[in-house]
């Protein structure tokens, strides 16, 4: 929970950097937003991929292969990574300071699609983390560890957006 908080607080912290240019905020904000959605996106993926991985296992009684998951975290990590580009261009474009009735303003538009796009994402990680008890169940616990493992490496380059923004 506290990985998706830090996701959040990015935003936050990306709609209190707006500062000047008008759309060129809006646009910075959506971004933004649009990162999210593809980091919930890949955590869903994960999930899938894990999800197939077991279906695969036990059906076939073989070993747990969480390979392709683990691909998929790294889409995850690479997610972050651009995440941390665009808030660095964010910070070149925009070096001024807003008005508090802008800033507002910018709240109440988007806070809609903050909470939608935040909504996703704790579901999808939610639903990761059942599927990561279900091939625990069956695998090696190393296996499944390593998965997590890479899962928190990806979420770091968020929580480090978050961290750059206290």
């Amino acid at each position: 929970m506290k990985r998706n908080l830090a996701l959040v607080a990015a935003l936050f912290l990306c709609l209190g950097l707006t500062g000047c240019g008008g759309d060129n905020r809006e646009d910075l904000i959506r971004n933004v937003l649009n990162q999210m959605d593809a980091a919930a996106g890949d955590v869903s993926n994960i999930k899938k991929k894990v999800n197939e991985a077991v279906a695969k296992a036990n059906k076939d009684h073989t070993p747990l292969d969480l390979s392709d998951a683990l691909k998929a975290a790294e889409d995850l990590r690479k997610t972050g990574v651009e995440t941390q580009k665009q808030r660095d261009r964010m910070n070149m474009a925009l070096r001024g300071t807003i008005e508090p009735e802008k800033k507002k303003e910018y709240a109440d538009l988007f806070r809609g699609q903050v909470n939608e796009v935040y909504g996703k994402l704790v579901k999808e990680k939610q639903g990761l983390n059942e599927a990561l008890e279900e091939a625990a169940k069956i695998s090696r616990e190393d296996e499944v560890d390593r998965l997590r493992d890479k899962i928190r490496e990806a979420e770091g380059t968020f929580e480090a957006l978050a961290r750059q923004g206290a």
